[in-house]
């Protein structure tokens, strides 16, 4: 009967494995933060290396959310002016466009942008990172907060 332990640590949470026979060592991870197991035990795949990475597969989690956060745009962007960038860079129907103020009313030169299908907002996502909206680079991600 196997127990398992855990080693915590600033960061990151290395899990143990205790054998009744042995213990295997802890999980590592690589310079890029992939975990990387070395397991050192009397079963046949003894001392192979795993990688959560095995199948080499780089394609981005998938979209769960048609809101796109963009940030760098410069402080005289305008909900519109970022509105109609993200369709015509795109090609795809943008149902809101939100830029963010501090409350004194300056531009915090990031906003917010829901596109009406989940494909809109991958197409935003993969083709406007890198693209100039008044003289400025702006890049695209998922948005990370819930919806309004």
């Amino acid at each position: 009967a196997a127990t398992t332990t855990t080693t915590i640590t600033p960061h990151r949470i290395f899990p143990r494995r205790q054998c009744s026979s042995s213990i295997i060592s802890p999980i590592t991870t690589n310079k890029k933060g992939t975990c990387l197991s070395q397991f050192r035990s009397s079963s046949s795949d003894a001392n192979t290396q795993h990688d959560d990475n095995d199948n080499n597969n780089t394609t981005s989690p998938p979209i769960i959310s048609n809101r796109v956060y963009v940030g760098n745009l410069s402080w005289s962007t305008t909900p519109r002016d970022l509105e109609l960038h993200l369709a015509e860079v795109t090609g795809r129907e943008v149902t809101r466009a939100n830029v963010m103020y501090f409350r004194d009313g300056r531009s915090k030169g990031c906003g917010i942008v829901e596109f009406a299908t989940l494909d809109g907002a991958a197409a935003a996502i993969e083709t406007c990172t890198d693209t100039v909206l008044k003289g400025r680079k702006l890049f695209a991600r998922e948005d990370r907060e819930p919806g309004q």
